[in-house]
């Protein structure tokens, strides 16, 4: 038994000098974790939603400037109704805001300038409206509140899969939270998740233990009834001020042979079809490019300017093929 524990010891101690030179190699060879986490750009609110951008605001976060206007948008131009552009409000977590980008690589901002380089139309306005953190629910709230300031044609909901977990789901997931607390410390562990995700998982499926939802079954839980119901009240307003409505599939960017949300797209797509409502899912063009490439960061898996293009031209194609 006592040479059984020292040989134990002796390994651990071996596996930690290990891991320490691991470390040292991959944080000179990549670099330290990127820090995509930066000062406070929102604040707490009363009422129906738990926090909103801080308006008026000019400062760095997650690596990239952040300009706010007077109702809190990641917009540089103040709040007014258009009379000679068409205007389009797009609603999203912090994939839709940019997070870790500059707004000129955001996919709401990639999405004007390429409507107005190829439209004959004179001018689009292309509103973000991307809070880092919301799902469809505080975007239905958020959308009654800013639209009186604007007249948009159109309304895009950019749904990550996400949306369908609650925060409490998140945070009690103990898998979870040491993965997000490791990701944003060690270079090694950093890189060694992305290569799972992007690569190894073809091979070797996350446990359950390390799911807070079923991906067969998210799309048919208490949870998902009140994202539907959100989607509905969102096409309701949008409807009531002459707008249209799009939702946009969010793609997580997993190896896209054992990409989890096949089912959840192909849900929500009947779904938007039974409600009139447009559907765009970029996934096909997502599978087309290698998903490490598109990561923001080796440690971060948001969109990368590159994948923000891939999402503006598909939402370019689709409202081209519309309007055919």
């Amino acid at each position: 038994m006592g040479k059984f524990l020292k040989n134990l010891s002796l390994g651990l101690v071996i596996l930690v000098i290990l891991v320490v030179i691991l470390e040292i190699v991959f944080r000179l060879v990549t670099g330290p974790p990127v820090a995509t986490r930066g000062q406070r750009i929102a604040e707490r609110r009363e009422g129906e939603i738990e926090y909103a951008l801080i308006p008026n605001l000019d400062r760095e976060f997650a690596g990239a400037r952040v300009v706010t206007n007077s109702l809190g948008l990641r917009d540089h131009r103040p709040p007014h109704k258009s009379v000679d552009k068409k205007q389009v409000l797009v609603l999203g977590d912090s994939f839709t805001f940019g997070y870790g980008v500059p707004l000129e690589e955001s996919y709401p901002n990639l999405f004007e300038q390429i409507l107005n380089e190829t439209s004959e139309v004179t001018g689009y306005e292309v509103i973000n409206a991307g809070v880092p953190g919301y799902d469809t629910v505080d975007e239905a709230e958020l959308l009654r509140k800013i639209i009186p300031h604007y007249s948009p044609e159109l309304v895009i909901v950019g749904l990550h899969p996400g949306d369908f977990m609650t925060r409490q789901q998140v945070e009690k997931n103990l898998l979870v939270r040491v993965r997000e607390t490791l990701r944003y410390r060690s270079a090694f562990f950093a890189w060694l998740q992305r290569i799972y995700k992007t690569k190894l998982i073809k091979y070797v499926p996350p446990p359950k233990s390390a799911l807070t939802v079923d991906p067969e079954t998210i799309f048919h839980t208490p949870r998902a009834d009140r994202i539907k119901q959100a989607f509905l009240d969102i096409h309701e307003t949008s409807a009531s001020n002459g707008a249209d409505m799009i939702v946009l599939i969010i793609a997580p960017l997993i190896h896209w042979e054992h990409y989890p949300y096949k089912a959840l797209h192909t849900s929500v797509g009947e779904f938007c079809g039974e409600n009139s409502i447009h559907f765009v899912d970029p996934l096909d063009a997502f599978s087309q490019h290698d998903a490490a490439s598109l990561w923001l960061s080796p440690n971060d898996s948001h969109y990368n300017a590159e994948a923000n293009r891939i999402v503006a031209r598909a939402l370019h194609d689709y409202i081209r093929g519309v309007n055919r």
